[in-house]
């Protein structure tokens, strides 16, 4: 079989009035289509410095290639590719991408192409995931975690 070559790349929330996050991902093409969030960066109060500087740490640490960023501020977007960071807004459909997430979490439990597996590193994620995910009173099953 054909073995995979792994893309790095990153996804970037602009804060504001919530936590800023970023995270760091690996994607391998099929056939395993499989995405591997292996850091997170979260933090209420963060300026724009600061997430460019830790885009672009991650982007060195990690060999990010392109950085999926919050569309709410195009300004930020402007300045990660001013950095020379490979930078483009994604479409803010928020249910679009829980139902994404919630079929790759599904194909990860049954062990099919198209997974996602999260590193411990990423617990503020796991935490958002029950969030959005779970049904009122019931936890999320996040694959290598357990139960969140």
């Amino acid at each position: 079989m054909e073995q995979s070559k792994a893309n790095w790349c990153a996804g970037v929330k602009w804060g504001l009035q919530n936590p800023s996050v970023v995270l760091a991902g690996e994607y391998l093409p099929p056939p395993l289509d499989r995405l591997t969030l292996a850091h997170e960066f979260y933090r209420a109060g963060v300026l724009l410095p600061e997430m460019v500087e830790v885009a672009g740490d991650l982007a060195r640490r990690f060999g990010v290639r392109k950085c999926f960023c919050d569309p709410s501020e195009p300004r930020f977007i402007e300045r990660l590719r001013k950095e020379r960071l490979w930078a483009v807004a994604i479409k803010d459909e928020e249910l679009a991408g829980i139902n994404l997430i919630s079929e790759r979490l599904r194909k990860t439990r049954e062990g099919k192409p198209g997974g996602l597996i999260l590193s411990r590193e990423c617990r503020n994620l796991v935490f958002e995931f029950q969030r959005c995910h779970a049904p009122e009173g019931r936890g999320v099953q996040v694959p290598g975690l357990g139960q969140a």
